[in-house]
């Protein structure tokens, strides 16, 4: 559990930054104006997916290792 945690907090922590740094990261391939806000909505929704997938795949992996699965 406490390394689900810890996952969980690095995904969104990891998913924050690439939300706040969007505008840096899409001007380097050359994204308009309308693909940068459709590429920051987009990423939103990856900063409160990517903790609850990296969860649900430590937790796969834990029950994997004790035979649950």
């Amino acid at each position: 559990l406490r390394t689900a945690v810890w996952t969980a907090l690095a995904a969104g922590i990891l998913a924050l930054l690439l939300w706040l740094g969007a505008d840096a990261i899409l001007s380097i391939f050359g994204a308009s104006g309308s693909v940068v806000a459709a590429a920051r909505e987009a990423l939103l929704i990856s900063v409160v997916l990517l903790p609850l997938s990296a969860v649900s795949s430590i937790v796969y992996s834990a029950l994997r290792s004790a035979g649950e699965v």
